[in-house]
């Protein structure tokens, strides 16, 4: 009996053994997940090959043609539930014995916000899905959410946005419907490319001379920071403005200019030593592929009044290459920098000369009265005769002129105007020492005030 009792107990041992390995195979519906332990699941996809048929209502312009080279690879794009990239990148596929679709590679795409003790899944959606061939050409493609050719698919859940769920330490699969793709049916699939434009940075340089009758009048500018100041021959300190033109041509109605780059560019600081060491160079952006047309502004810093103001001096329209545009105003000669002296303090001259600069108001109030002129023409300044004598007010100090006395000697000449005693609010001022062609031509069409030649 007592064997029998023992060899009863070996079998219930044996039972209870086998009971507790059936137990600990069972599956854990909770998480095995331990605190800041790293938590993912795999994801593959079954890529069904769609081939539409070509003689439905919905497709009266035909389907694109199919590739027959091998698929290889397939771009791929996860979002996941926050709307962040959880994967972007390129997988293998491969194919099974028997079996016409694609699968991929598994992809191993991190879960967040795992608790300990719970079951962790997270949701990701596809919004790219593409096939190529060895040579990295498109032959398959799903198309894009909302397009046109989302209508050659059938089943919702295979199209893209493509969303699933994956959870922790699991390998799932997923379908998803992929057709026939070439380029020239990009907008159908809701694809854009990015068209490459080559595109050379060139750029100008540009150097002056600024001769000054009274450098001590500049004390207070920003010439007095260059290291040889003060001289008669400053280093000009100047803005540069680049414009680029926006339209079909330059003869475009509706087209205009647009400030290029980073302009204005100046060398008015301590970076660009004030003007002095090296010229001002400034780049701009020639796109190889079309014509673009460019102009560029030269202003000077000068004394105006009390105050030192960057002043219009010149202006280049051209295009594509600076140094390639034709005409006597691009002879800038073989240093391939723009030079330039204001004044006549440069023996062998620059690429441009401009007049000296005389500091004048923009505009004034002219007062004439006459003085008593016998009538000599010219009028005989030995005598004390002129046109007339001019008092000139409505500007502030620290111009060449002065506001109110003393009255000058004036001679005046205005084509198809009379001009006689009285006062003129809005004179414009301009040197005499630069050519006529300097006075804005909508000064003579739009006002019949005096224009004086100071």
């Amino acid at each position: 009996m007592g064997w029998r009792r023992i060899k009863n107990m070996k079998k219930l041992l044996i039972l209870f053994m086998i009971a507790a390995v059936f137990v600990s195979c069972k599956k854990n519906e909770t998480s095995n997940v331990q605190p800041d332990q790293k938590v993912t699941a795999e994801v593959s996809f079954n890529v069904n090959k769609i081939i539409p048929e070509a003689n439905r209502d919905d497709f009266p312009f035909g389907l694109p043609e199919c590739s027959d080279t091998e698929p290889v690879t397939a771009d791929i794009i996860i979002m996941d539930a926050s709307g962040a990239e959880a994967f972007n990148g390129t997988v293998d596929l491969f194919t099974l014995p028997g079996d016409d679709n694609l699968y991929t590679q598994a992809i191993k795409l991190d879960l967040v916000g795992c608790v300990p003790g719970q079951q962790c899944c997270n949701m990701f959606t596809v919004t790219h899905f593409v096939v190529k061939n060895d040579a990295g050409v498109i032959i398959y493609a799903a198309p894009a959410a909302g397009s046109p050719a989302q209508g050659w698919l059938e089943y919702p859940d295979r199209m893209l946005d493509l969303d699933f769920q994956i959870c922790e330490f699991m390998k799932y699969q997923v379908d998803i419907d992929v057709v026939c793709y070439e380029d020239a049916w990009y907008e159908y699939f809701g694809f854009f490319w990015l068209y490459v434009h080559e595109a050379e940075i060139r750029e100008i340089c540009f150097f002056g001379d600024v001769c000054l009758k009274d450098p001590s009048a500049y004390a207070s500018s920003d010439y007095a920071n260059q290291l040889h100041f003060p001289s008669i021959d400053v280093p000009a300190i100047m803005e540069i403005s680049v414009y680029k033109w926006v339209g079909d041509g330059p003869d475009d109605p509706n087209g205009y200019w647009e400030e290029h780059g980073d302009s204005p560019y100046t060398n008015a600081n301590d970076e660009s030593g004030w003007g002095e060491g090296a010229p001002l160079c400034v780049p701009y952006t020639d796109y190889l592929d079309k014509t673009d047309w460019y102009r560029a502004t030269l202003k000077v810093m000068l004394k105006q009044g009390d105050l030192f103001p960057f002043i219009y001096m010149d202006e280049w329209v051209w295009n594509d290459v600076f140094e390639e545009a034709e005409g006597p105003h691009f002879d800038i000669g073989i240093d391939g920098i723009v030079d330039f002296v204001i004044g006549n303090c440069i023996v062998n001259g620059a690429d441009f000369v401009y007049p000296p600069w005389m500091n004048l108001p923009a505009t004034v109030t002219m007062q004439l009265r006459t003085n008593g002129w016998s009538g000599q023409n010219p009028p005989n300044p030995n005598n004390g005769e002129s046109y007339w004598d001019a008092l000139f007010t409505g500007f502030g100090a620290g111009f060449d002129i002065h506001p109110g006395e003393p009255w000058y000697e004036a001679y005046c000449g205005d084509v198809n105007n009379q001009i006689g005693v009285g006062t003129y609010t809005q004179t414009y001022v301009f040197s005499s020492l630069e050519p006529a062609s300097n006075i804005p031509s909508f000064i003579d069409h739009e006002f019949n005030d005096a224009k004086m030649k100071a």
